[in-house]
């Protein structure tokens, strides 16, 4: 059985069977008890239970992993490792802010950098346009020369 939440839900009935038996102190709730047991015995077979282990000896490891990963992080950032995350917290939403910032920054000066390269294009088109009427007059007035 790999879905747990089934497990549990069984596990959770028979606790609540077992419960409910002790409280009431008769044994008219003594069958419900045992169904909800041998329910919750079918299911937890050896391959349920050892795939339960697997997933809580991976969730283990990665939860490791990731501890340490920001543990490198936060040596890095110069972070306190000693104390309760607030610190690398805060220097992440620090570096956050900061990155926005220069997000902004860069796209104000793409915009600029954008209208001065437009800007250029048309002083050369007008130093073009210049050229062809000093040309022009030129050859007009070469005869006079």
């Amino acid at each position: 059985m790999s879905d747990h939440s089934k497990l549990k839900q069984l596990a959770e009935a028979v606790e609540k069977a077992f419960t409910q038996l002790c409280e009431s102190g008769g044994d008219d709730l003594a069958e419900a008890w045992h169904r909800a047991e041998e329910e919750y015995s079918v299911a937890s077979e050896p391959s349920a239970i050892l795939t339960l282990i697997a997933d809580l000896e991976r969730h283990e490891r990665m939860l490791l992993a990731a501890c340490v990963g920001m543990g490198a992080i936060g040596e890095a950032l110069g972070a306190d490792m000693d104390s309760d995350g607030e610190e690398l917290l805060s220097m992440v939403v620090d570096m956050k802010e900061a990155l926005e910032k220069e997000k902004a920054l860069s796209k104000g000066w793409y915009e600029n950098w954008k209208g001065t390269i437009v800007e250029r294009d048309l002083l050369k088109a007008e130093r073009d346009n210049l050229r062809e009427d000093r040309d022009g007059l030129l050859e007009a007035g070469a005869h006079l020369l």
